[in-house]
């Protein structure tokens, strides 16, 4: 048997816990994807660092537009409220800064509302991704469910990012009484 492919070896340790694969994650395994030997990954890696610095350098331009420093980003966590079992099919808003390495925390915003967030009938999708994220919509399926944003800091910043997290929750009345 030759070597085994990047999915082959993610489900071999996923069926080691004797739990069922996430439909979600088993979307993602890429059945061609071959696995990589030490070389590759290194060069992988040296390809998210360059990413990083030029992320960051961006970060510092801003700063010096706007003359001191950016404490966070406040932006989506997903491009729904909170995910529907085995619905989920876009990462981009979390996966991005997992790579950048950056802080992320998740603030409860407000709940979704059927009768306010209904579905925009002339939408039209910007490319096949979104055509699925969109059809999955359903305001009724959705109503009540908590709706989030993220507060993303620098790398390192958990702390501080932390802390303007539970500021914003604390705007928001999301507040915890011990």
């Amino acid at each position: 048997m030759g070597p085994l492919t990047a999915k082959q070896d993610v489900l071999k340790d996923i069926n080691a816990s004797g739990e069922p694969v996430i439909p979600n994650i088993k979307d993602l395994l890429n059945p061609n994807i071959p696995k990589i030997g030490m070389n590759d990954l290194w060069d992988v890696h040296l390809q998210k660092w360059d990413f990083q610095m030029k992320y960051l350098s961006k970060w510092r331009e801003f700063e010096a537009e706007i003359g001191c420093e950016l404490d966070c980003i406040i932006a989506p966590i997903s491009p729904t409220a909170a995910i529907r079992h085995n619905q989920f099919k876009y990462y981009g808003y979390a996966s991005v800064i997992n790579l950048l390495d950056f802080t992320s925390v998740v603030v409860p915003v407000t709940f979704a509302d059927s009768t306010i967030d209904v579905k925009d009938a002339n939408y039209v999708p910007l490319n096949e991704l979104d055509a699925i994220v969109q059809a999955e919509y359903d305001p009724n399926a959705y109503h009540g469910a908590p709706v989030a944003v993220q507060v993303i800091g620098k790398r390192l910043s958990e702390e501080k990012t932390l802390a303007i997290a539970e500021e914003v929750g604390r705007l928001l009345g999301n507040a915890v009484t011990p």
